[in-house]
């Protein structure tokens, strides 16, 4: 009921940073969303940041590693009185939990980009 056109949702999503070749010879990171099946091995929790910083390659005192860590903090937080809280660690996974809330399968995906 509190989704209306024009109003605001805020979204944090764990994404996997991959390297993309550039058309000018350099490269640089893009982020993806992690498949279901990976991201279903990875165990999203404060407790195992070490691990997931193994996993992902992540320096651990790294502004990656640091990130990594206020993404799984905001995660585990508490949600709001009132507020429908879910931290989606797939595609495949905020699609199901959308469907879910709407209670259709009809929604449309939207893309926003910011050139940096």
């Amino acid at each position: 009921d509190d989704l209306q056109p024009g109003s605001k949702m805020n979204v944090t999503m764990m994404i996997s940073p991959t390297i993309i070749d550039g058309s000018s010879g350099g490269t640089s990171i893009e982020p993806t969303f992690l498949p279901r099946q990976r991201a279903q091995a990875v165990p999203f929790s404060t407790s195992n940041l070490t691990t997931i910083l193994e996993m992902f390659s992540i320096q651990p005192h790294s502004e990656h590693a640091s990130l990594t860590r206020q993404t799984l903090e905001d995660c585990e937080r508490l949600a709001l009185k009132g507020e429908v809280k879910y931290c989606a660690t797939s595609l495949e996974s905020m699609i199901d939990f959308v469907v879910a809330k709407l209670g259709s399968s009809e929604i449309h995906a939207v893309v926003t980009s910011v050139e940096v």
